[in-house]
């Protein structure tokens, strides 16, 4: 009795294979080598240069305990116009911490019935506010969202506004989205 091939162990081992390298061949076709990662704070290409071209930017998370916030770099080499929009609350004081102050969870505009605090990272916005401050501590732009012109290769930092060394009972996250004017160089 003569067996056919492709009903023995060996045949079907090969079909399988086959089957399998087919759908790894379909699926190299769709799915590109580097999809962008959905949570970045870099660009698409400097090469990709295009006079006042709008280039989307991927979302990235800012926690409200982070003293040091999420870094953005401008990876190019002239300046480019940074447009933000944060979504989420985060807590800037617990809502079981002592005294008359504004508690739980509020928006990346802060609240602003937090009395003057010289402390706080950048005086001039409310306290719990998104901030966005340059490597040199200088405040470039604050609240849900805004715009603000980053130099060559300078890093922006995103993070809440909160008294030095208080970010140890904050709570919760922000998504902050990101889009880049890139301007021609002079």
């Amino acid at each position: 009795m003569s067996s056919n091939f492709w009903t023995t162990l060996p045949g079907i081992l090969t079909g399988i294979g086959g089957v399998l390298a087919g759908c790894f061949g379909l699926v190299k076709v769709f799915i590109p080598d580097n999809p962008s990662p959905s949570h970045t704070s870099t660009v698409a290409s400097p090469q990709a240069s295009h006079s006042s071209a709008t280039i989307p930017q991927p979302s990235i998370i800012v926690a409200a305990k982070s003293d040091q916030g999420t870094p953005y770099q401008n990876p190019y080499d002239h300046t480019v116009k940074v447009k933000f929009t944060a979504a989420g609350e985060w807590q800037a004081i617990p809502k079981d911490a002592p005294g008359d102050l504004p508690k739980g969870y509020i928006t990346a505009d802060g609240a602003g019935g937090f009395s003057a605090n010289p402390n706080r990272r950048c005086p001039g916005f409310s306290l719990g506010a998104l901030i966005v401050s340059t490597d040199q501590e200088k405040c470039l732009a604050a609240d849900k969202q805004g715009t603000f012109d980053l130099q060559p290769h300078q890093t922006a930092n995103f993070l809440m506004n909160d008294v030095t060394g208080g970010y140890g009972d904050n709570a919760g996250n922000l998504q902050v989205n990101l889009a880049l004017t890139k301007s021609e160089s002079p």
